[in-house]
């Protein structure tokens, strides 16, 4: 069964996990979850059946595969695809798993070997490693070269023995490998505030206050993520709105987050990656179903009305097109058409209430990058209140997440 670990993938998991630089999941599949070959995995040719030989102690696995060389003593399964495109150069990345000889006849006789390649066929694949087992449960551990961080890859374990055999002896089990995953969201959605006739403003970016490092590290975000841009960025993209905290959801009541990012918000509503036009990527995220939940310093917190499904593919979602767009149809209607964010939330309490104004009150006349500037004109004013004063007593339908 993918990603539970048996008893024998414990003692290598901490190993894996730390040859990293950067986030990585590790994939186990131990085949005890009742189906084989398991679900991805395929037979290419050879005898492979699901067999028992309990040892005792750490190495108590069941279910290993037990594998016969028949036709021309070969026998090679293929493991499911896995992504790797989060992978950066300096980043290692291993494949580890138990194997035994279980036959004194043939022990010595019938290698392991372990090649990887981006297509799901052997020819022109790449070997990582080689190993003979023996009578007794052993691990092998091999290095998956970095030249491979495309989002398909597949490990192949070939058997092969001299002769003919028909005696079924090698055993492999728990098989673990490190992944690089990364999944790409393209979103669009519009905040209140700066919302003019099917765009929005950029007076922050123009006027020199947006910041050049990510501004959710405060409550209640309390986000510690390292995205930065330097100086002269945005001068080179004047369509730059400001900052907005993006995050994916497992589920819509989840009390917890799969992954969140920093990222810009276009004038047009795009919500780009820190290059201020690809979409967002999440590089610690496998293939799923998640929500979409966005963030801005002082509007409500807004969520994707369902789950959408992410894998190698980007997912584009438009939040724009419509209050059913949102989770609970809780929109704001900006007119012609275009829904968006409520703004009027500067306390960042998931509340627009009287408190709200009183914060742009106190903030009266500050000309900075300022919460309390509700329309993001780069000034608190008169002007600010309005947006407050409109959505009074609107209650964020998605709850925050520190």
């Amino acid at each position: 069964m993918e990603k539970i670990l048996s008893k024998c993938a414990l003692v290598f998991l901490f190993i894996l996990i730390v040859d990293s630089l950067k986030a990585q999941v590790i994939e186990v599949e131990d085949f005890e979850g009742g189906i084989f070959p398991p679900q991805g995995w395929n037979i290419q040719t050879g005898n492979f059946t699901q067999g028992s030989l309990p040892q005792s102690g750490i190495n108590s696995c069941q279910n290993s595969q037990l594998v016969s060389l028949l036709g021309l003593g070969r026998a090679i399964i293929t493991s499911k695809p896995f992504d790797m495109r989060g992978r950066a150069a300096q980043d290692s990345a291993f494949v580890r798993f138990w194997h035994i000889n279980s036959s004194v006849i043939t022990v010595g006789q019938q290698p392991i070997n372990v090649f990887i390649n981006d297509t799901n066929d052997i020819t022109g694949a790449v070997q990582i490693g080689t190993v003979t087992p023996q009578l007794s449960y052993d691990s092998s551990n091999f290095v998956i070269p970095g030249s491979f961080n495309g989002p398909k890859n597949y490990l192949f374990f070939e058997i092969t023995a001299p002769l003919l055999s028909l005696i079924p002896s090698i055993h492999f089990d728990n098989v673990s490998w490190a992944t690089f995953p990364i999944v790409t969201a393209d979103i669009k959605m519009y905040l209140e505030g700066p919302y003019d006739s099917g765009n929005m403003t950029n007076m922050l970016n123009t006027r020199g206050q947006l910041p050049v490092s990510q501004p959710y590290n405060n409550a209640p975000y309390n986000y510690n993520g390292s995205e930065s841009v330097d100086s002269s960025f945005f001068t080179s993209h004047p369509d730059i709105t400001d900052w907005v905290m993006i995050e994916l959801r497992q589920h819509d009541t989840s009390s917890t987050f799969i992954s969140r990012r920093a990222a810009f918000i276009r004038t047009n509503g795009k919500i780009v990656d820190l290059d201020g036009t690809s979409p967002v990527t999440f590089s610690d995220v496998t293939s799923g179903t998640y929500y979409v939940v966005i963030y801005h310093r002082n509007h409500l917190i807004s969520m994707s009305s369902s789950g959408l499904v992410f894998n190698i593919l980007t997912t584009s979602y438009d939040f724009t097109t419509g209050a059913g767009q949102f989770y609970g149809g809780d929109a704001k209607d900006l007119g012609g058409g275009a829904f968006g964010m409520y703004a009027g939330d500067p306390e960042n309490d998931g509340n627009v209430n009287h408190q709200d104004l009183i914060e742009e009150s106190i903030q009266q006349s500050s000309i900075q990058y300022n919460k309390a500037d509700t329309n993001m004109d780069g000034e608190v004013d008169a002007t600010d209140y309005e947006p407050t004063d409109s959505n009074i007593g609107k209650v964020a339908t998605v709850p925050y997440i520190e």
